[in-house]
């Protein structure tokens, strides 16, 4: 069994926007969030502008937002397990 994230790059870098989402939604996250990034980048570096930064988290929002990234983990990894017949 795989998790489908290479035929979810594939199929994202081919336009198949649907089927991305179906390989593996988290992966299809991911992979936005990287091509939104890049774009961040190449703006901030041609355009020479500031940064963004994430100064200081608080132990709060540190421990929420490692429930959200371990849910998400959780929440990907029982979709593919319900979706195991396509591999």
């Amino acid at each position: 069994m795989s998790c489908g994230l290479t035929r979810c790059a594939i199929s994202l870098f081919h336009g198949n926007l649907s089927t991305a989402w179906q390989w593996n939604p988290l992966a299809f996250v991911a992979f936005c969030a990287l091509i939104v990034f890049d774009l961040y980048a190449v703006i901030v570096i041609v355009g020479r502008r500031a940064r963004l930064r994430i100064v200081e988290w608080t132990a709060r929002e540190k421990t929420v937002a490692r429930i959200v990234i371990i849910s998400f983990v959780a929440a990907n990894w029982i979709y593919l397990l319900a979706h195991a017949d396509r591999f």
